[in-house]
Formats: structure tokens, C-alpha cells, sequence
């Protein structure tokens, strides 16, 4: 189930977002690979109350800029501080704020009043996003006779050295396992996994920056191959432009 935050002082906008919500998941329940998408809204009529609550529990959250007492902006900014991943949708009456919302990964804004046909556009957006957020258990045969499972959210990237592939985690550990690039690539890139080069596999999710052929994921720079600069940005700009990637 998607679990959508609204989040707005002004109780009337925010039915509309909700009803906005609604509809999209009846019109889309019968769409094939969107069957079992039941999408759950919950309201709040402030950002105080939102971030009192368990933000970390929302696959996204459509914050009102203009509100008393602590603005969507700044409550975008607390939240991205304490390291919440979910989708981030401004709605506003003041478009010329909304470029402030690239300083917290905005995935896209909505000016009111809000029209129908502009909310499922960008409503779509977010369940690309919320889809590519999915990870998988993988298990990883650890020499002979020990096993361990890791979340594919929590690798960052993938080096092979010889025969043996290099899993890299978000916490430092870093994993040894008998494999081919080819094949984790294959598993992986559902999960927006992407080749930088022929020996390095990345995980777009730890992306902290792209400047000329470097890449930086997990606290360290990557070198992207000459053939593959190309799928990699493609994919790269598809990713934080909230498309499937």
C-alpha cells in the first residue's frame, strides 16, 4: 500500500487533494502491475503535527508552502535533515517559491487552484518514485558455509575485482561474494542499480553527485566509463526527475 501524506492548514484544499488521491487509485486499480496498489491518505492541518507523527512511515507527502507557524518549506528542509527519503509534492498559490524546493529533492509542485488532469501527471510521478524506492533481500553466500541478507536499499554500489564481487554498504560493511557484474546487474537494475563502467555497479538512491565523468555514491568517487556515460546520465536524469528509470 502507498501511504500519502497531505499536509495543509486550509481543510477545503486539502479534501481536494485527498478526493485528487482517491480517484487516481480507482482509475488505476485495474491497470496491469497496479493491482495491489492501494494507496491510503491521511491529513494534517499543520507541519508541527506531521513531523510529531512518524513522517518515515509515508511513502510521500504533499506539503502547503503557505502555512502558520512552520511553512512546507521549512518542514521540507527539517525532514530531508533527518534523513526522510519519501517524495516531496509542493502545492501553492505562489509559484515563484517552488524553485526553492530543488534545496530538498522536491519531486514536483502544483499551483492552486489544482486541476484533476495536472494532479494525476504529477501523482504518477510519485508512484514511479515510491516504486523505485522498493528493494529486494539479497543473500549473499559468504565463502563456503556462511550466508548473510542484505537490503539492496542499503548497498550503495558494486565492484567486481577477479571473480568476486564487492558489495558496498551504507553502513561501512562491505561484502566479498563469488559472482559476475553481468548477473547482479540483471537482478539489480529494477531496483535502479546502473553500470558506470565494466567493473563498477551502481545504486542510483546513493547518488550524492555526477560532475563530468565522476561519479560520488557512498562517500566515494567513481569513475564513469566512456561507454556508458551515455545510459548512465540518461538513467541518472530519468531517476531525479521522478520517471522509471
Amino acid at each position: 500500500m502507498l501511504k500519502i501524506a497531505v499536509v495543509d492548514d486550509d481543510a477545503k484544499d486539502a479534501d481536494v487533494i485527498k478526493k485528487y488521491i482517491e480517484r487516481y487509485g480507482r482509475e488505476n486499480a485495474r491497470t496491469p502491475g497496479k493491482e495491489d496498489r492501494e494507496i491510503g491518505v491521511t491529513v494534517f492541518g499543520s507541519a508541527e503535527d506531521f513531523l510529531a507523527g512518524v513522517p518515515s512511515g509515508f511513502d510521500a507527502v504533499f506539503f502547503d508552502i503557505d502555512m502558520p507557524g512552520m511553512n512546507g518549506m521549512d518542514a521540507a528542509k527539517l525532514l530531508r535533515g533527518q534523513g526522510g527519503d519519501l517524495a516531496i509534492i509542493f502545492v501553492t498559490n505562489m509559484a515563484r517559491y517552488a524553485i526553492d524546493g530543488y534545496s530538498v529533492q522536491a519531486l514536483d509542485f502544483i499551483v492552486k487552484p489544482v486541476a484533476y488532469y495536472d494532479f494525476a501527471l504529477k501523482f504518477a510521478k510519485v508512484t514511479e518514485y515510491c516504486a523505485r524506492r522498493t528493494s529486494r533481500r539479497l543473500n549473499l553466500r559468504i565463502g563456503e558455509s556462511e550466508q548473510v541478507s542484505v537490503d539492496s536499499a542499503d548497498v550503495t554500489y558494486i565492484e567486481i575485482m577477479q571473480h568476486y564481487l564487492i558489495y558496498h554498504t551504507a553502513g561501512g560493511k562491505t561484502y566479498r561474494v563469488r559472482g559476475t557484474m553481468e548477473d547482479a546487474e540483471k537482478r539489480l537494475s529494477p531496483y535502479a542499480f546502473v553500470r558506470a563502467s565494466k567493473s563498477y555497479l551502481v545504486n542510483l538512491r546513493h547518488v550524492a553527485s555526477v560532475k563530468g565523468n565522476e561519479v560520488t555514491a557512498g562517500g566515494e568517487t567513481i569513475y564513469i566509463g566512456r561507454t556508458k556515460r551515455e545510459a548512465f546520465l540518461k538513467r541518472y536524469g530519468k531517476y531525479i526527475g521522478g520517471l522509471k528509470v
